[in-house]
């Protein structure tokens, strides 16, 4: 580019000494050339006025000194707004993805609820079909619950066998992490084996394990048992630490988000609230028929407890009751928080789903 400059300027000088160039006129056209933002041309014509009137270089330098900054600034610009647009193209991809993964998740939990619904109704092979299309949809997305449902589902469908076990078994979880498997057996043991079907530790009741959990930091599960009581194993320390202050058979127990509590829930109608070192806090009661589930809040300020006798009671995280959440008139088969909070819905075998705020007042019915 500096030669051609150069040899525009040799032959504008050449010009300039036959008398054939007017600065003036050079000097007007480039100025021009730089309002239409032709900045190429402004330097030529600005070399044709310097050739035309050597005694006002300064002038024209000055001149084609602004030019080339401005060419600069249009360099400069255009690499902004191309850093800018492919910041926006890797945007509506990210926001494409999270909607594809939004919607995968939430189709997954739609199915997993049901699959719950259906191992309460002892419909096995309905749970196991319908929670392993869940685990299909998430494809490699984890989502607790339904990992948790999946494992719950998969060995109720059929007698299966983990490794040379060939004791029925009644329910299998994998735990958050993925590193452990508990299978839980009719003849009243739960046993611990990692992924590669090597057995850690078996637990054992006085009559047959109904559920089983792993805590959130997967260091510790939780049996529930039908002989009244529940047992928390520590991996690390291999250690037990029991809790039979139910007075029928323990149905179900789950740790809280942060797996600082543990909620058991029994036959006789109750929910019963534990520290990690077995100290009981206080029981939930008052449903008229048997607890089917427990569910903290993100923000573990409240509890809820859902009942088969179609109601779903509001606790705070104390215990202490605030409200029945009333408008169902059929078996509630899900109930959950929102992400952060601050709603809660319903849904039963009525056709309705209710929303309602944290409080347990009634906001709307879907």
């Amino acid at each position: 580019m500096k030669t051609i400059f150069s040899l525009i300027y040799f032959f504008l000088l050449v010009l300039s000494v036959n008398g054939q160039s007017d600065y003036s006129i050079f000097l007007a056209e480039g100025d021009q050339a730089v309002k239409d933002t032709l900045y190429e041309k402004a330097i030529i014509k600005f070399l044709g006025a310097k050739a035309a009137d050597p005694d006002k270089s300064d002038i024209i330098e000055k001149r084609i000194t602004d030019t080339y900054l401005k060419i600069n600034d249009l360099r400069i610009s255009a690499v902004q707004l191309n850093q800018q647009l492919q910041d926006t193209i890797q945007e509506v991809r990210n926001q494409r993805n999270r909607a594809i993964k939004a919607e995968k998740i939430a189709k997954a939990n739609l199915l997993s609820y049901k699959a719950r619904a259906f191992i309460e109704m002892d419909s096995f092979q309905t749970a196991f079909d319908t929670a392993f299309r869940a685990m299909q949809i998430l494809d490699t997305l984890y989502v607790p619950v339904v990992t948790e449902t999946f494992g719950a589902a998969v060995y109720r469908a059929k007698k299966r066998t983990i490794s040379d076990n060939t004791i029925p078994l009644e329910n299998t979880l994998l735990s958050p992490s993925g590193k452990y498997i508990l299978a839980s057996q009719a003849n009243k043991k739960a046993v611990l084996k990692d992924t590669l079907g090597r057995e850690i530790v078996t637990l054992s009741h006085k009559k047959p394990i109904l559920s089983t959990a792993f805590s959130p930091t997967d260091d510790k599960i939780l049996t529930c048992s039908a002989d009244g009581t529940a047992q928390l194993y520590d991996i690390a320390k291999d250690t037990t630490i029991h809790f039979a202050e139910h007075s029928d058979e323990v149905l179900g127990g789950k740790f809280s988000k942060d797996g600082n509590l543990i909620a058991t829930w029994s036959r006789d109608d109750t929910t019963l609230l534990w520290k990690l070192d077995g100290g009981f806090i206080k029981p939930l009661g008052g449903h008229q028929g048997n607890v089917y589930d427990v569910i903290f809040s993100p923000n573990e300020e409240k509890i809820l407890t859902r009942s088969s006798d179609q109601t779903v009671k509001l606790w705070d995280k104390d215990g202490q009751f605030i409200r029945n959440l009333e408008g169902h008139d059929s078996y509630i088969y899900h109930t959950t928080f929102s992400p952060d909070g601050k709603s809660i819905l319903t849904c039963a075998a009525d056709n309705k789903v209710i929303l309602w705020d944290s409080e347990g007042v009634l906001t709307a019915e879907l």
